[in-house]
């Protein structure tokens, strides 16, 4: 399956939307020479008799340990060992329903990443983006932990809270955000209708309902009078091979979907439908990872569609999850996958055929002092602003005038606040909240995706 630890220990941890086929293998005994035995068993046992702190050199935590390392050493940021408890941990959180905040991490640059917050969850309503690197977890230093600790150190039952310490590149100063975990059930798939002729439908995941939800919806966009789609894989963090494989042949026609290359295998598989057959614009971003990414590259390779946005995220394995007989596991990388042009995804992402950058959030106003008229300060500047933002006619000189003072009036009539004419508290308060909903509603990206359809639609 399509998974990671470390550098994306699965694209999963805290939401799982990368699962992984789970074996129980019977594993032959390998040759180990008499010497490298002996050198073990003298380890532990010099640890366990002679190690200052006895409660420390307990024997199975030592070959917990010991486990860990012989797959540290590999150097394989999504190949791991899993205990029996974070074993049990990885089932639950693959089962689709668990309590937590709702996003995908794992580690990368040696930081626990958010690779993407998931729709409606309290992760995306807090203000998570793409990119945070998660420094603290309720004020414990999470920097040299894995993933799948950080993910358990952020799960919890619902209605408690979990304060995160994150950081946002290139910005240096942390910042704290306290949010309330809640029950996340993962949604495969959205629709809707953008223009009369011109569809959306935006894969969250791909989870086991995630092909069927997609035929449907299409049938119904088309049904509504769709002549070309929006395909939205923005912050898609992967999901299950066989189901990404399926449900991209849905979109491209006869031909060559991806190829899976390991020691035991290597085995291209095909697409074996008519595809989408009608214009197609993709949009992806850096949280487009692991499975979405073959969907996209898919795409791109047999000329089925624009692919729009920024560079996806580069997560190009396939990892199994193999049980050992004490409940334990291990996360192994048995594959690779390629494009159909044989393009390697690992490390380097998919580049899109027309790179649009996301809108940047207009900065938030802090108050400091009520301004009144007559005053010159760069405050008022800014204010005025994002007042001829909001459709205001004001000239932004920073100069608090009469005309100003009228302009505040009004803005302040229409947010229901006291009507001083002055840029007081409440003000600045409402000016921001009316800036985060008017750049919450423009989507430079799929502006440019809907002005492409239409130029093809030829209109």
């Amino acid at each position: 399956m399509v998974a990671r630890r470390k550098v994306l220990v699965g694209a999963v941890l805290l939401v799982v939307l990368t699962s992984l086929t789970t074996y129980t293998l019977t594993l032959r005994a390998l040759p180990m020479e008499s010497g490298e035995v002996a050198k073990l068993s003298q380890l532990l046992n010099l640890v366990e008799q002679r190690f200052v702190d006895p409660d420390r050199a307990v024997r199975r935590q030592l070959l917990e340990g010991a486990a860990a390392g012989i797959l540290d050493a590999l150097e394989d940021p999504y190949t791991s060992y899993m205990t029996a408890e974070e074993h049990r941990e990885f089932v639950v959180r693959t089962s689709g329903t668990f309590s937590g905040v709702g996003m995908t991490i794992g580690v990368r640059d040696q930081f626990v990443t958010v690779i993407a917050p998931l729709r409606g969850t309290p992760a995306e309503r807090a203000g998570i983006r793409p990119g945070d690197r998660i420094l603290r977890v309720d004020g414990v230093d999470v920097v040299n932990r894995t993933s799948a600790q950080v993910a358990v150190m952020i799960r919890g039952p619902e209605g408690t809270s979990v304060t995160l310490t994150l950081a946002r590149p290139p910005d240096p100063i942390p910042f704290d955000l306290k949010i309330i975990r809640a029950n996340i059930q993962v949604p495969a798939a959205d629709r809707r209708m953008l223009e009369p002729d011109i569809g959306y439908l935006q894969i969250f995941t791909f989870n086991e309902h995630a092909t069927r939800e997609v035929s449907n919806f299409l049938q119904e966009l088309r049904n509504q009078g769709a002549r070309a789609l929006v395909l939205d894989l923005r912050n898609n963090a992967g999901g299950h091979l066989h189901v990404a494989i399926d449900t991209t042949g849905v979109f491209v026609p006869p031909g060559p979907v991806v190829t899976i290359a390991g020691r035991e295998r290597r085995q291209t598989f095909q697409s074996d439908t008519p595809g989408l057959g009608i214009p197609l614009v993709v949009l992806v971003n850096r949280g487009t990872a692991s499975a979405s990414e073959i969907m996209a590259g898919a795409i791109q390779d047999r000329g089925a569609g624009t692919i729009m946005g920024t560079r996806t995220f580069g997560k190009g394995s396939v990892q199994n999850i193999i049980s050992l007989p004490d409940g334990s596991a291990v996360r192994l990388t048995t594959e690779r996958y390629y494009t159909p042009g044989g393009h390697a995804i690992e490390g380097v992402g998919i580049t899109p055929d027309v790179v649009v950058e996301p809108g940047v959030p207009t900065p938030a106003l802090r108050y400091q002092r009520t301004l009144g008229p007559g005053v010159m300060d760069l405050t008022v500047r800014e204010v005025q602003e994002r007042l001829a933002r909001l459709g205001f006619r004001v000239t932004a000189d920073g100069v608090m005038s009469p005309a100003m003072v009228e302009v505040l009036r009004s803005f302040q009539r229409l947010r229901g606040l006291a009507v001083t004419g002055q840029i007081d508290q409440a003000t600045v308060e409402a000016l921001n909240r009316s800036i985060a909903e008017l750049d919450a509603s423009y989507d430079p990206q799929l502006a440019r995706a809907l002005a492409e359809l239409r130029a093809i639609l030829g209109r």
